[in-house]
This record gives structure tokens, sequence and C-alpha cells, in this order.
């Protein structure tokens, strides 16, 4: 058994002896550049493994699947904090370490009032009722804080939907039926989870941050 402590270290360490060759690896060049190595080296089937997000797989069926291509994203899942990252430092081990690009997995999970093993905050309904963008920011940078120390990297969150009806149902996920509302609340959210970084996708979160995937916009 290892502890808590030692655990993104030894995963760490895994990874750095298998990919510091790698040029897109190389975390002083910028996001664009490094994406531009990438895509240039990869083929439409490791591509393609990049796009799946799957709803969980053991770890030998995931070895078995996408060793040797990589995957886009799996979920963040644990019984509490120390078995989370030992769980994701697993994966994240075998699946990077097998394939050939060495492409970190995006551990993904629901942040819409929480993360795994961390605070339970109101739902957005409530949260909207408060008309408080501060408190809204707030609550989503402890989401993050906690999410990020687990390995997640990105969470299912703002909901920006505008509910018009309520046989829409989940409307617990929205912060109003006010667009107006909705747009500051979800600016704040989006701002909490990025750790106050607001320059897009071409630049790097700070630490305790973690991508937010606004949601729904297919259905």
């Amino acid at each position: 058994m290892h502890s808590l402590s030692t655990l993104p270290i030894l995963a760490l360490v895994a990874f750095v002896f298998t990919a510091s060759a790698q040029p897109w690896m190389d975390s002083k060049l910028p996001v664009d550049e490094r994406v531009a190595l990438l895509l240039a080296v990869m083929t439409n089937e490791e591509k393609q493994a990049q796009t799946i997000h799957t709803t969980g797989c053991a770890l030998d069926e995931c070895i078995a699947a996408f060793a040797k291509t990589g995957i886009g994203a799996i979920p963040q899942e644990g019984d509490d904090g120390p078995s989370i990252v030992a769980r994701r430092n697993q994966y994240q081990g075998a699946l990077m370490n097998n394939s050939r690009l060495h492409i970190p997995v995006s551990f993904h999970q629901e942040t819409l009032h929480g993360a795994n093993a961390g605070v339970i905050f109101p739902m957005p309904a409530s949260q909207g009722a408060s008309f408080n963008v501060d408190l809204v920011r707030s609550i989503a940078s402890v989401i993050a804080l906690e999410a990020s120390a687990t390995g997640t990297d990105r969470g299912f969150s703002p909901e920006l939907n505008v509910p018009t009806d309520p046989r829409f149902g989940r409307l617990e996920e929205n912060f109003s039926e006010d667009p107006a509302l909705v747009s500051a609340l979800g600016v704040a959210a989006v701002l909490g989870l990025h750790a106050g970084n607001a320059e897009g996708p071409s630049s790097y979160l700070p630490p305790a941050a973690i991508a937010s995937e606004a949601k729904h916009f297919a259905a």
C-alpha cells in the first residue's frame, strides 16, 4: 500500500521516463505549438481514439482496447480521496506508458455542485436564488480545488440552459429562468473552475483549476 502523498509522485516518475523525449510533452512550449506537433504525428486511429469518452471500463479492458492508441477520457471514480487518486494513477500510468504517443487520459466528473469525495454544495437552482455572483465563483473555486486534488482535469459544469417549461425536468441543474442571471452566474462559475484564468483554450490553467465543460448544447 502506498500513502496518498506518494501515489502521484510514483505515477509522475513513470510518465517522465517514457515521455520525456517527445517534444509535445514539453510544458515549456506554448499550447498551440504542442498541439500542432502532436497532430502532425498522429494516425487517424489515434485521433479517433481521442474522441472516445467512456462511461468507465475495467483496467484490463481499457489496456486491451486502448493501450496502443490511447483514449480521450474516462470518468473519475472512487469511494474516497485516496482510492480516487490510486485509481487515477493506475489507469494513467498503464495507458500513457503503453501508448505510442503517451497522451495523458483526461479524467472528468460532474461538478455542478461538488466533486467526488468533496464538499456538497447547494444545487445550481439554489445558487441562482442567491443572486450572488461572488458566492457562485467561490463555490466553483472550491469544487475545482477538490476535483483537481484527485486528478480530475475537466468538470461537467456550469449548466447554461435557460428553462422555460417545468416539463423540461432536471430544473435543479439550472441557475434561473432569466437569461441575464444565467449568463452572469455562468461566467462566475467558469472563472471559479479556471482559478481566474479567462484566456481561453490556448493558455495553461493555473494550479487548483480544472477545465470547464459548459452544458448542454446538444440535447
